[in-house]
């Protein structure tokens, strides 16, 4: 039975090309969010040091909210990938975005901003790798040359 990549099998199971059609774009929103705290965090943490109190206040509060968009950017950024057709990297990378802004909070709590800035720089790279992946080729998983039913071609 052949079956439309947006359609559902009898089973009602959607094939996984539609779950990846549902699931990038959600990706795609989540880790622009992201992206965009991200990038809020730097010019929070200027105000900051300037020595504005609501400013610090605001920037511990959008660092826990990129943790909490974080929970949702992992989930998706492995759907995408297995059952989705994306590339293998994006979890990972969305995961070790996750672990190191838990480590950074974690550093600017205990006031080690040595380790916190730099934390912080690199969380953005990563950030700018997920968009970048979200919305280019490079996020999708890379076919092997070798299709099913096609008949290898002898050479002597």
């Amino acid at each position: 039975m052949i079956v439309n990549s947006l359609s559902t099998a009898r089973d009602g199971v959607r094939p996984p090309r539609a779950r990846g059609v549902i699931i990038r774009p959600l990706f795609r929103i989540v880790v622009v969010v992201s992206a965009v705290l991200l990038l809020s965090q730097a010019v929070l943490a200027g105000l900051s040091l300037e020595g504005d109190r609501n400013a610090l206040d605001l920037h511990m509060l959008v660092g826990t909210a990129f943790l909490g968009v974080a929970i949702v950017q992992d989930v998706l950024a492995i759907l995408w990938w297995k059952p989705g057709g994306g590339a293998g990297w994006l979890p990972i990378v969305a995961v070790l975005s996750h672990v190191l802004g838990l480590l950074q909070m974690e550093a600017g709590h205990a006031g080690l901003f040595a380790l916190h800035l730099p934390m912080g720089l690199t969380l953005v790279l990563f950030a700018a790798a997920l968009v970048v992946g979200a919305f280019s080729p490079l996020g999708r998983r890379r076919r092997t040359g070798h299709r099913r039913g096609s008949a290898a071609v002898a050479t002597s």
